[in-house]
């Protein structure tokens, strides 16, 4: 499973799932009461930001390059590998972030943490399985793959 895309000649893949990107603040954040935030207001706060190992852009460089900001521009405390780690980190009030909407799903509905809504559109994620197209597919990965495509992978918010 990968959110990459790999070179066609290479792959077959299949659509599993999509996953939206979200900006994240402590629930008494000064950005809270905006119904819009525009790249100028971030530049103030500070980021705790996931990022990899890896130096291709992570979602975050994605999400900041299409709202216009420059990553140089922000105040990054932190970087981490943990999607968790940076959602505990925003509810202790170290630093906005931009997170998983399913990770983050239980602290936003318990009150711990807001989506911050910006001026975007969405950003999403889209998981893939990846195979290569002569090799048949294995009756697990045929399993796994239908309950994936009819699973309703739903965020109530």
């Amino acid at each position: 499973i990968t959110v990459e895309t790999l070179p066609e000649r290479f792959r077959f893949e299949e659509k599993l799932a999509e996953d939206e990107m979200v900006l994240i603040g402590p629930e008494n954040h000064p950005l809270a009461d905006r119904t819009r935030i525009l790249p100028i207001d971030l530049s103030r706060y500070p980021f705790v930001l996931v990022g990899s190992s890896t130096e291709k852009p992570g979602f975050a460089d994605i999400f900041f390059h299409n709202i216009g900001i420059a990553p140089k521009s922000l105040k990054i405390v932190m970087i981490t590998e943990s999607q968790n780690l940076a959602i505990k980190m925003v509810k202790y009030g170290i630093g906005l972030s931009v997170v998983s909407k399913w990770a983050v799903f239980r602290d936003v509905r318990e009150g711990a943490v807001i989506i911050l809504k910006t001026s975007q559109e969405k950003i999403l994620r889209k998981f893939k399985m990846i195979r290569l197209e002569k090799i048949p597919i294995t009756a697990a990965a045929k399993a796994f793959l239908q309950f994936t495509q009819n699973y309703s992978f739903f965020v109530p918010f």
